[in-house]
């Protein structure tokens, strides 16, 4: 049933379902294989993947001055729940960016 699991959460992951559905997202996924398996790596590695496109996102999005649309991205990846340095940083360069528009 893990296997099952891990492979529909990849492909959530793959097809930028990290959130949303409700019911069919990696997000909902990869911590359904961590209560079967706490010692899972290809869950937690997955919830770290999901942090990273949120951070890809919120970059890009800033990029391009839409920074309510960044922040948006950044509070999703924060409730991942997995700790992240680099969403530290990603907050801090979105107000510099921000504050330098």
């Amino acid at each position: 049933e893990i296997d099952i699991i891990l492979a529909a959460a990849r492909a959530d992951l793959a097809r930028d379902r990290l959130t949303t559905p409700a019911g069919a997202n990696a997000l909902e996924r990869f911590p359904a294989v961590l209560a079967r398996d706490p010692a899972n790596a290809d869950a937690t590695s997955g919830l770290h993947a999901i942090v990273t496109k949120y951070m890809a996102l919120a970059k890009r999005a800033a990029r391009d001055g839409r920074f309510d649309k960044a922040e948006s991205f950044l509070q999703r990846a924060e409730r991942v729940g997995v700790k992240a340095d680099t969403l530290l940083a990603a907050r801090q360069q979105l107000a510099e960016m921000r504050a330098n528009r």
